[in-house]
């Protein structure tokens, strides 16, 4: 009986991220915790932080994958530790500009969504 619980709540969650935008959700998620921001809790701030992630992880994946393919094909690998060596190759500068330029992961995504780019 547990196993069926956790395979429905599992394919509902499926279900709910693949019919609603992320948005909503996260907006959803944000107005139904909101009663703790009275005890202190930065429910709105960790929100946002969660919803910009949450809309980066596309570009991110198609950038791993990109970079990936990329070394693998220009390197020699050999084993699980060649692979390990290919993807530290690469990880290391890809969390450098992370930080340094955060914007570059949003622009791809934004694109694709018909949104322009805003500056302050």
């Amino acid at each position: 009986m547990r196993g069926l619980r956790i395979f429905f709540m599992v394919a509902g969650a499926k279900i709910l991220t693949a019919t609603t935008p992320i948005d909503v959700m996260v907006e959803a998620l944000r107005k139904a915790l909101s009663p703790l921001e009275k005890t202190g809790m930065p429910v709105g701030d960790f929100f946002s932080v969660m919803g910009l992630t949450l809309k980066c992880f596309p570009r991110l994946k198609d950038y791993l994958t990109e970079n990936y393919r990329n070394h693998k094909n220009n390197t020699e690998s050999k084993g699980f530790w060649g692979r390990v060596n290919i993807m530290s190759s690469f990880l290391l500068p890809m969390f450098i500009q992370s930080i340094q330029n955060p914007e570059v992961f949003f622009k791809e995504t934004d694109e694709k969504a018909g949104i322009s780019p805003q500056r302050n």
